[in-house]
């Protein structure tokens, strides 16, 4: 699992992208999964955006873990 340390903050922080509507995690392309441990985790944003645009993710989320305080917050993306 890559787990990347964000750099202005020196934390650890876990990057996945979910489906809103299923709640699975993102694989690969053509393969999403419910155990986020099995999911793409991402070295930084900009890997997450690409990969949206890429395959023309729609009904998705951000998902940003701080693993130091367990804290998760969801944010919508939707690509043009």
């Amino acid at each position: 699992m890559a787990i990347m340390e964000d750099s202005t903050s020196a934390r650890p922080i876990e990057r996945l992208v979910r489906q809103k509507q299923t709640g699975l995690f993102f694989k690969s392309p053509s393969e999403w999964t419910p155990d986020r441990s099995a999911a793409r985790h991402f070295e930084d944003l900009l890997s997450v955006f690409e990969v949206c645009y890429d395959y023309s993710l729609q009904g998705v989320q951000l998902i940003l873990k701080d693993l130091m305080a367990d804290f998760e917050i969801a944010l919508d993306l939707d690509t043009p």
